[in-house]
């Protein structure tokens, strides 16, 4: 036996409830986990108070005895949050080991472009973070995403250019 439940204009039975509530339910749990994974990547308050480890739009071009690797960074875009720490960690070891190619220093540089910097333009940056190596003006290459994890598959990619 059907329970109906009159309502002005209709009626409404039990199934049709049971099917309503069940639909929502889904709506409800699909929302949920799809703000759940979006918010992993969300920028944190130390995000934007993480200081000078963020950098500034510094100039990345090298100088006559540098290589640069410079990361383009925008501290509003999610996955620059997520790969900062690492990012940090690279500049550190670059500091600690002084790393050389052919007699030129290399340097790990932050360029912040979370604000207006012709450096992402001048190098032609679509999309952050990008990690490139500069040898001057003229050359410069992407370092690829399966490579800019690591700081010793950095420098031997920057050995291959």
């Amino acid at each position: 036996m059907t329970r109906k439940f009159k309502l002005s204009g209709g009626s409404l039975d039990s199934s049709k409830i049971f099917i309503l509530v069940g639909v929502l339910a889904i709506v409800g749990v699909g929302y949920y986990l799809i703000t759940k994974n979006n918010m992993q990547y969300a920028p944190t308050k130390e995000a934007f108070t993480a200081g000078e480890t963020w950098g500034s739009c510094t100039d990345p071009t090298p100088g006559s005895d540098e290589i640069v690797v410079a990361a383009f960074i925008a501290k509003w875009c999610p996955h620059c949050v997520s790969y900062h720490p690492t990012w940090d960690k690279h500049v550190a070891q670059a500091s600690r080991e002084n790393p050389m190619i052919n007699g030129k220093k290399v340097k790990f540089i932050t360029v912040d472009c979370s604000e207006s910097c012709q450096y992402s333009g001048q190098y032609k940056v679509e999309g952050y973070p990008t990690v490139m190596v500069i040898k001057d003006k003229n050359t410069y290459v992407d370092v690829p995403y399966e490579v800019r994890d690591d700081f010793k598959k950095i420098i031997e990619f920057v050995k291959s250019q």
